[in-house]
């Protein structure tokens, strides 16, 4: 009886099948706890899918991406990734094409690669793409520490009403995310100038936002005592 032998495609789509079903176990692992092993193999089955399974792909950067960004991982085993994976994932966002451009420049903009993060800046900005991918630019730039860019790009948001409270709770909620001392007070007393305009349904947002840090909380102090709010 002859065994049937199966060509290179067909045998990398069947992996790419078995690889997909357990994506789903290996990212349900990644708690806030990650250990480099689970990480490791998101990786490698990212390396095997990148060429030839798109959705698998995106949900592998949407992994690494979430873990990057929330500081879950040990800064050496960040390092390691970009070693691993930075030269790659570069080259995808310099393809206006790729399909995979906006799921890499996510990642690698938190590295600090400043063409992902101006690709992700201007999709932030972009008034027609769904609120939800703006705000996940706009959490590109946060976990990035690009304070300035999200200062500059969140001022029209925030002062202008037509935004809608949706999109503005969101901005909100994500720029409690800025660690840098320098723009911390210029977010917070952005936020505190546009309180009395803001929706009812997010000043509550803006005022949790305010009180979480002293730095944040003293500006509306400020402006409670003289009755501005």
């Amino acid at each position: 009886m002859k065994l049937a032998v199966m060509s290179f495609p067909a045998r990398v789509a069947g992996l790419c099948v078995f690889f997909s079903c357990s994506l789903l176990l290996v990212a349900h692992t990644l708690g806030d706890d990650a250990s480099a092993p689970d990480v490791d193999s998101v990786v490698t089955l990212l390396d095997l899918v990148l060429d030839a399974d798109e959705a698998t792909a995106r949900k592998c950067l949407g992994v690494l991406t979430a873990h990057v960004q929330s500081r879950s991982l040990p800064p050496e085993r960040v390092q390691k990734l970009k070693a691993e994976l930075g030269e790659r994932l570069r080259g995808i966002v310099a393809d206006a094409d790729h399909p995979l451009r906006i799921d890499a420049a996510l990642l690698v903009a938190c590295w600090g690669d400043r063409s992902s993060l101006e690709l992700i800046r201007r999709r932030y900005l972009d008034a027609e793409l769904p609120i939800e991918q703006r705000l996940a630019a706009l959490q590109g730039l946060v976990a990035a520490g690009a304070a300035r860019e999200v200062l500059n790009a969140v001022s029209d948001t925030i002062n202008d009403p037509k935004a809608g409270s949706a999109l503005r709770m969101g901005v909100i909620e994500r720029l409690s995310g800025i660690q840098d001392e320098q723009f911390g007070p210029m977010i917070a007393e952005l936020l505190v100038d546009n309180l009395p305009r803001f929706e009812e349904e997010v000043r509550p947002k803006a005022i949790e936002v305010l009180t979480q840090r002293p730095a944040w909380s003293a500006p509306l102090l400020v402006a409670i005592k003289k009755q501005d709010v």
